[in-house]
């Protein structure tokens, strides 16, 4: 993939992205913000205790099986591994406005995990898809000028990973996996520095700076207007998200089960976002030639992030440490 190629499929996905949530953004209110920023911790995964999740299997097909929280409204797809095997488990996390037709991609993707005796949980993150809330689209709740709604969301999304990876052990599972996209690699980033248990986490693309994001990536354009139009200073905003940010947060998974893949064209997640991960972490990425996007379909990158996982989670591998944080 060129370099002309990579910005060009960036840009027509920064077009589309606004064209989608451009007009639905929520006008935020600098009171609410303040006020919701006087009540978040200073870590806001303190709280995050022993898993609690009770899923239950809703139906099966043969795309899968569907599970629901019991009393809440999370929703996730299980890929029963092709084997039969249910002693290893990988949680794929998907991006940002992801429709159903992203879940079929990531169960594509997930395909020779499942051959390798892994199955794979696909959970819809807060606001998307199933849980998407009535005359909205999907994601835009999660992500967007609301910015004490987004805190939740992040919050809350970080929970419940953290909760299914307590439930899988608790039921047999002795390796977990975590696999996470642009916004999924956000979330899966936080969730690697809130359990040490992760047997592999893969980052793809992952938002590890939401401030820098925010800042310069033209995905965010529709967000900075609706931030800047209703008045909020800089500086209040960015109070929120430097305690969502990875980069600041220090990681409990071993270097050793951490991948971190990065496009060397990506307008979505900078150079720097990425250094300054590698310089918190001590994790060298692994540099592809692609944008944000592009990336999504370098089968080089999906081999390399398969062969990470298969190598941390397949048959035969002891099973990591259970500690929790």
């Amino acid at each position: 993939m060129g370099v002309l190629e990579a910005h060009t499929l960036d840009w027509i996905n920064a077009r589309v992205v606004r064209w989608r949530i451009g007009g639905r953004q929520p006008q935020p209110q600098a009171e609410v913000v303040r006020a919701y920023l006087e009540t978040l911790p200073g870590d806001p995964f303190e709280s995050i205790g022993a898993a609690d999740m009770t899923p239950v299997r809703e139906r099966r097909s043969e795309r899968g099986e569907l599970w629901r929280e019991t009393g809440g409204d999370w929703v996730a797809t299980r890929y029963p591994a092709t084997n039969g095997a249910t002693d290893a488990a990988l949680v794929f996390l998907h991006g940002w406005l992801a429709t159903p037709g992203h879940v079929l991609l990531m169960r594509s993707a997930a395909q020779r995990l499942l051959a390798a005796g892994i199955e794979v949980w696909i959970p819809r993150l807060p606001a998307h898809i199933e849980r998407t809330p009535p005359g909205s689209v999907s994601g835009a709740r999660c992500l967007s000028a609301d910015l004490a709604a987004t805190g939740r969301a992040l919050q809350l999304a970080v929970e419940e990973t953290c909760g299914l990876a307590g439930w899988l052990r608790a039921n047999g599972r002795r390796r977990v996996g975590l696999w996470g996209i642009s916004l999924g690699g956000w979330v899966a980033a936080l969730a690697a520095t809130c359990r040490a248990d992760w047997d592999a986490v893969a980052l793809w693309t992952p938002v590890v700076d939401p401030l820098d994001t925010l800042r310069f990536s033209p995905l965010m354009e529709a967000i900075r207007g609706s931030i800047a139009r209703a008045g909020i200073d800089e500086l209040l905003w960015a109070e929120i998200f430097q305690r969502f940010a990875p980069v600041r947060r220090r990681r409990l998974v071993s270097s050793d089960r951490l991948l971190v893949i990065a496009g060397q064209y990506d307008n979505v997640v900078s150079h720097q976002a990425i250094s300054r991960l590698r310089a918190a972490w001590g994790v060298e990425p692994l540099w592809a030639p692609h944008g944000h996007i592009s990336i999504l379909w370098s089968r080089r990158i999906k081999q390399a992030c398969r062969r990470f996982l298969i190598g941390k989670l397949g048959a035969g591998r002891e099973a990591g440490p259970a500690t929790r944080c």
